[in-house]
């Protein structure tokens, strides 16, 4: 009985042995036709090898790449996932898979796979690579959040990988997240100067950007000084000083004071000696004045005028200081005044537009914009002055269509800039241009 066992234990053995061997010599032979591009013989060897062992993960993952040479997909997708089931950290298999979806287009798949696939991958370059495909997909989808903590994970990998720091840039400047930016392209900006213009452009605009909304403004400027490549050069005239005192004045001109001082302090924090930029602080700095004793002198002089044309200019100084001083309604009765000399004098109708929208009676003042527009020829600054305030009504209210046409018009003017800001901002574009790709060619 014993000898009977042992003799079948013998057979097991030899029989075992003998299905490896051929498994083996049909593998071989299989991949031998899958590198000479004969993937049709490839299938069959290694068929012929799975007959033997047909469990053996390595034959399953080289059928599934000839079926995938075929273009036999879900044939290929069933030997990748019988693969990962007999080792779930074979990260070729996750790959080839990932491979797979990005070619139908199915990127949530394609990215889940690379993920998979990253985690089991050992080499680091493979592994950054699939790890940068997740992060470039929560980018298109514009998931700031998911592609930062991915952009971080992967930047722990490969801090000196350009691409990578350039996506990390890029990301935490899209979420607020500036001192990250700034190191890690401060980290590598001794190989920036080896690079080709456009990719140092790209690499120099992120830095400033970051720089610039750090209040690093000195900063800023010096590293935007080193772009030499377009479209880099024509972004950060955006952030000019210049720029900045065209904002600034556009909403000085309806009254807006608070945002035409946050404009000019920036514009002379980027160029300290920029003179625009003091001379509208200045101004701005006088409308801010207490104009108590003013007004009152105005009102005095009112009762002992009678000329219209001089009681209409007093009307506009005294409604222009108490709307200085947030009186909204005293300013619409003082205007309603000087409608009985001149209703549709220019500097009136801004001033009662200005009026209603800062007291947040959006449809009013809308409906007044329009209504004077249509009805009156203004000069070709006060159109664009009120056109851009009807722009602002039609923001605040939530009227796109409204918003659009009144900084649309007002984009043909000197208040370009600001209204073509304002028109972004209503269109729903990010205030940083589109993370495009990082190639080195």
């Amino acid at each position: 009985m014993r000898k009977t066992i042992c003799f079948i234990s013998l057979q097991l053995v030899y029989f075992t042995g003998f299905a490896q061997q051929e498994g083996l010599t049909h593998y071989a032979n299989g991949e031998r036709s899958l590198r000479s591009g004969q993937y049709e013989k490839a299938i069959y060897e290694f068929n012929k090898a799975l007959q033997f062992e047909p469990n053996n993960y390595q034959y399953l993952f080289a059928r599934a790449q000839s079926e995938y040479q075929t273009k036999q997909i879900e044939a290929a997708l069933t030997s990748l996932q019988k693969v990962v089931q007999l080792k779930t950290d074979f990260a070729p298999a996750y790959a080839l898979m990932a491979s797979i979806y990005r070619a139908k287009n199915d990127t949530e798949k394609a990215a889940t796979y690379y993920e998979q696939a990253a985690s089991c991958e050992t080499n680091p370059n493979r592994k950054v690579q699939y790890k940068i495909f997740t992060l470039q997909t929560a980018i298109k989808q514009h998931n700031w959040q998911k592609a930062y903590q991915k952009a971080m994970e992967t930047y722990q990998i490969a801090p000196d990988n350009e691409m990578l720091v350039y996506y990390v840039a890029c990301v935490a400047n899209k979420i607020g997240k500036y001192d990250d930016a700034i190191q890690a392209i401060a980290a590598i900006e001794n190989k920036i100067q080896n690079m080709k213009p456009l990719q140092k452009a790209k690499l120099y605009y992120e830095l400033g950007f970051a720089y610039y909304h750090a209040g690093e403004f000195e900063k800023a400027s010096e590293t935007w000084k080193k772009i030499d490549a377009e479209p880099y050069k024509n972004r950060i005239s955006k952030f000019s000083a210049k720029y900045l005192c065209n904002i600034s004045y556009a909403y000085f001109k309806i009254y807006d004071y608070e945002l035409a001082r946050q404009y000019a302090e920036k514009a002379s924090r980027m160029e300290p000696n920029n003179t625009t930029a003091q001379v509208l602080l200045a101004q701005i700095d006088k409308r801010d004045a207490d104009p108590a004793t003013t007004i009152a002198n105005l009102k005095t002089t009112l009762q002992t005028i009678t000329d219209p044309a001089k009681q209409l200019s007093l009307y506009i100084q005294l409604a222009e200081l108490e709307l200085g001083s947030k009186n909204y309604d005293v300013v619409l009765e003082i205007l309603q005044k000087a409608f009985t000399i001149n209703a549709a004098e220019p500097t009136c109708v801004l001033l009662k537009g200005t009026a209603l929208y800062k007291k947040g009676a959006y449809k009013a003042a809308a409906d007044f914009i329009q209504s004077l527009l249509k009805e009156h020829r203004f000069d070709f600054n006060t159109t664009a002055e009120l056109n851009f305030l009807l722009g602002l009504v039609g923001k605040n209210m939530g009227n796109c269509a409204i918003a659009r046409q009144g900084f649309s018009i007002a984009m043909r003017s000197h208040l370009k800039d600001a209204a073509e800001s304002e028109l972004q901002a209503c269109n729903n574009k990010l205030e940083q241009e589109p993370i495009e790709d990082f190639k080195f060619k």
